[in-house]
């Protein structure tokens, strides 16, 4: 027998993506010490002095390594539904790509109401937490799948989720409906 969803919301949520390791910084890298060598020969055949032409390739290196350190990722917004059942909620993200190179996938948070120590809610960054140990089942495109049990590991999840103000009372009012989960109001 399938359980019915009671309720269901959509929010958004901010994930950190790392950067895949760049084809063009090595391009530029390298293209960068091959113009230096060229720019010192030919200043050296100029007849200018090897100190000057080394100091004007270090000015030149200089502006283009900070260049190429560029930051190691980036925030980006996922759209997901919350699932409100009666004795748990399912956050799910239907489509997802961390850029992690392990390709597409779905991702669904499992987290029945006794596995939820507390759900704080910020109003001005319009953020609902909910802190438990969900059980997360990860479905790769490729068929591939992974399940972390944070209960088996002992360790809390935070998800945060970015809703209207209106979303998340009505959202916190069918969880009160359901349990006794401490809920916290950030000020």
């Amino acid at each position: 027998m399938e359980e019915t969803v009671e309720k269901m919301y959509n929010f958004r949520r901010k994930i950190y993506v790392t950067f895949k390791k760049g084809k063009l910084k090595r391009f530029f890298l390298k293209f960068g010490i091959v113009v230096t060598i060229i720019l010192s020969i030919s200043m050296l055949i100029e007849g200018k002095s090897l100190l000057r032409a080394g100091g004007q390739c270090a000015l030149f290196l200089g502006a283009l390594i900070p260049a190429l350190h560029t930051s190691k990722g980036k925030f980006k917004l996922l759209p997901g539904k919350i699932k409100v059942y009666e004795d748990k909620l399912i956050i799910l993200y239907e489509s997802i790509d961390r850029e992690d190179e392990k390709g597409g996938r779905e991702e669904k948070y499992i987290i029945p109401y006794s596995d939820i120590q507390l759900i704080e809610i910020d109003r001005n960054k319009e953020c609902l937490s909910i802190i438990g140990q969900p059980l997360i089942e990860i479905n790769y495109n490729d068929g591939k799948k992974e399940q972390y049990n944070f209960k088996e590991l002992n360790k809390q999840y935070t998800n945060d989720l970015y809703m209207t103000e209106v979303v998340t009372y009505q959202f916190i009012n069918d969880v009160k409906n359901f349990s006794d989960i401490q809920i916290n109001e950030v000020k």
